[in-house]
C-alpha cells in the first residue's frame, strides 16, 4: 500500500481495524461469558456526520467521545442509527485527546463510537490496573450515555454496550494490550461484555521490561483470560525507528493466549496516526 496522503491513510487503517472489529473468531477466552449475538447490520449507506463531545467523566479523567451524528460539529445530536458498538482507544505519551479525529472519523462515519482517552505515560503503559479502571469508568460513562441524554443529545438506546474494544497508539497500544485479557477482574465483569476487539497503531512497549507480558504484569492471583475471539491486529509503519517490529514482536508473541496479525503500511510513521503529521 503507497499513502500519499493522512486522509487516505487514516481511511486504510480504519478498514484493517473495522475487519478486525467484525473478525471470524479464532480462539475461545476460558470462562468469559458467551458472545451477545444480537449484533447490528454493517453500515452500507453514506457515511455518518460526525460530532464529538469532550467531557469530565471524574476530577482526573477527560475523554473526547466521537460519534455518528445528524449534523458534524461539536455537541451535535447523535444519529438514530444505532445502537452503535463502540471502541476505546488510548493515546499516545503527551497526545491530546484532540490528536486524533483524521482517525476516529474514518471509524465513525461507518457507524461506530471512539471514546478517546488522554496519552498514557510510557512508565505508566503496565499499570494493568490503572487501566482497568479507566475502562471501568469510561464503561460507566457510556452506560449513562445509553440510558438517558444528559450528556449527549439523542444519545438515548443509541450505545450497543454489548459490543466494545479497545485500542491504542503508541504507549496508549501497548496499554490497551496490557489490561485486554483481564475484564474477568473488573467490578462490572458480572454484569457487562468483556471488550472482544484488540488492535495497536504503533505500539510503543519501550516502557515494558524483557520478559514483561500477560503473565508478570498483573497481580499474582489474576487469570489471564482474553475474550473470543482472542485476536488483535497490530499496524505499524516502514520509515521510522518508533515502534519497530523487531522491538514489538517480542511481547507480542510472548503470549499463547492471542491470535494476531501484524500489519506494516508502506512508507507511513509513527506520527501519521496523530491529526498534526
Amino acid at each position: 500500500m503507497e499513502i500519499d496522503s493522512n486522509s487516505k491513510s487514516m481511511s486504510v487503517i480504519a478498514v484493517c481495524l473495522l475487519f478486525i472489529l467484525t473478525s471470524i473468531p479464532s480462539q475461545v477466552g476460558a470462562q468469559q461469558p458467551s458472545e451477545d449475538q444480537n449484533f447490528q447490520s454493517a453500515h452500507t449507506g453514506v457515511d455518518f456526520p460526525v460530532a464529538w463531545d469532550d467531557t469530565s467523566i471524574s476530577s482526573e479523567i477527560s475523554v473526547r467521545m466521537v460519534y455518528p451524528a445528524m449534523s458534524s460539529g461539536e455537541s451535535k445530536e447523535m444519529a438514530g442509527n444505532g445502537p452503535f458498538p463502540w471502541i476505546v482507544l488510548f493515546g499516545d505519551i503527551d497526545e491530546e485527546i484532540s490528536d486524533y479525529m483524521l482517525l476516529s472519523e474514518s471509524l465513525v462515519k461507518r457507524g461506530n463510537i471512539v471514546v478517546v482517552t488522554n496519552g498514557i505515560e510510557q512508565s505508566d503503559s503496565t499499570n494493568v490496573q490503572s487501566h482497568l479502571d479507566l475502562l471501568e469508568e469510561i464503561t460507566l460513562f457510556m452506560q449513562e450515555n445509553n440510558n438517558s441524554n444528559n450528556n449527549t443529545q439523542g444519545s438515548f438506546g443509541q450505545i450497543d454496550l454489548n459490543h466494545w474494544g479497545v485500542g491504542g497508539h503508541g504507549t496508549g497500544a501497548a496499554a490497551a494490550y496490557s489490561v485486554y485479557p483481564f475484564w474477568q477482574h473488573s467490578s462490572l465483569s458480572s454484569s457487562t461484555q468483556p471488550p472482544r476487539a484488540l488492535f495497536g497503531l504503533g505500539t510503543d512497549f519501550s516502557g515494558w521490561d524483557s520478559g514483561d507480558n500477560w503473565d508478570t504484569l498483573p497481580p499474582s492471583n489474576w487469570t489471564v483470560q482474553p475474550a473470543w475471539p482472542a485476536s488483535a491486529l497490530f499496524i505499524t509503519g516502514t520509515i521510522d525507528e518508533i515502534a519497530t517490529r523487531g522491538d514489538n514482536l517480542p511481547f507480542v508473541n510472548g503470549t499463547q493466549y492471542l491470535g494476531w496479525q501484524w500489519m506494516h503500511v508502506l512508507g507511513a510513521n509513527h506520527y501519521q496516526f496523530q491529526d498534526e503529521t
